[in-house]
């Protein structure tokens, strides 16, 4: 029984120690932020912190983990929906509001860490990091024959619905996720079936 409430007790720690730099790295960069200032609004004194962290700059790369732990469970997601399709331009809409319903639910579960991670303060590289490998996902799903004019075509598809896709999460993030994550995931699936239609219309020729 003590055991259970020490791993509580711990969970719990870390948690407020980390949505406290998260909160503090709305308004200021990480390297201007103290553990003192952590501590203080975590209301935990600095051997709490130094039980789990080593430094500012350990607790960042925790949370930094945490992101990328999302973000797999994501991509595991949209792999599971392109398993049985012969490519990219086979999905439906319905196959896009699937994904997106648990995009954002992951999204929703976890909004102060993505609030942190599209926070102006945080490293740009990480967001181009994910493109990229959500990006090399995708293309795999591309006919083998496809030409190189329909290839940048599907590149520049790619762009426009991650940079809208971007925005609206964001936009969303901003209001506190009022809105129902099921209408955000159905504007989103609509919005990217949209895209993708053009896209096939190019690969067949047409205008």
């Amino acid at each position: 029984m003590a055991t259970k409430r020490e791993d509580r007790r711990s969970a719990y720690s870390k948690r407020v120690i980390r949505e406290s730099l998260l909160a503090l790295m709305q308004d200021r960069p990480l390297n201007k932020i103290t553990v003192r200032e952590i501590c203080e609004k975590a209301d935990v004194n600095r051997s709490t912190f130094y039980a789990y962290y080593q430094d500012i700059y350990d607790l960042h790369r925790a949370i930094l983990k945490d992101y990328f732990h999302c973000q797999h469970r994501i991509i595991e997601e949209g792999k599971r929906l392109l398993r049985d399709r012969p490519d990219i331009t086979a999905l439906s809409v319905t196959d896009f509001y699937e994904f997106f319903l648990t995009y954002f639910g992951i999204v929703a579960e976890n909004k102060e860490l993505f609030t942190f991670i599209y926070n102006q303060n945080t490293d740009s590289s990480i967001h181009v990091n994910m493109r990229k490998l959500f990006y090399r996902q995708l293309t795999q799903m591309l006919p083998p024959d496809t030409p190189e004019k329909i290839r940048e075509a599907f590149f520049a598809s790619f762009i426009f619905v991650s940079g809208g896709v971007t925005f609206l999460l964001m936009e969303w993030l901003k209001g506190g996720c009022r809105m129902p994550v099921e209408t955000l995931a159905k504007r989103a699936a609509y919005f990217n079936n949209g895209v993708f239609n053009g896209y096939d219309a190019a690969r067949r020729g047409e205008k």
